[in-house]
């Protein structure tokens, strides 16, 4: 994809179709894990360690048995939190440590989770919210996956 394709859109799902067949891409797992640093203190100490975790696995330095007990614990902790966005955000880290990351499935899933920790679609500021954080997380696929 070109940059001339890229610019027209405002939509990051629409750029992550662009990606559907790609499985377990460097850059995805990457953009996964940008989008819920950008909210990282919505997450529980078990989230921001699987995000770390999974930016290990990436590098090769933790095993996959490693990368699923850093997912199981984000996972056991979602039970804690009381609020939809800290929920929403868990969740998301613990799809991060996934051993696999698709570009439809969990990677949409996990910049879908990280936005609601910003802003909620109950509200008119919650919606503004919710679509500064998705442009935010558009800016950042445009700079991970951008074709010169």
């Amino acid at each position: 994809m070109t940059e001339q394709e890229w610019q027209p859109s405002e939509d990051p799902d629409a750029l992550l179709v662009e990606f559907r067949g790609v499985g377990n891409d460097p850059r995805l797992r990457e953009w996964c894990c940008e989008c819920l640093r950008r909210v990282w203190e919505h997450l529980a100490d078990e989230g921001r360690e699987a995000v770390t975790a999974s930016e290990q696995f990436a590098r090769g330095a933790i095993t996959e048995a490693e990368l699923a007990v850093a997912r199981e614990k984000a996972e056991s902790a979602v039970r804690k939190l009381t609020s939809y966005g800290e929920k929403n955000a868990q969740r998301a880290a613990a799809q991060c440590a996934s051993q696999e990351i698709d570009a439809l499935g969990i990677a949409r899933f996990i910049g879908w989770g990280a936005a609601y920790a910003i802003g909620s679609p109950e509200t008119l500021e919650g919606q503004q919210q919710l679509a500064r954080e998705r442009k935010a997380q558009l800016e950042l696929l445009r700079q991970i996956f951008a074709v010169n």
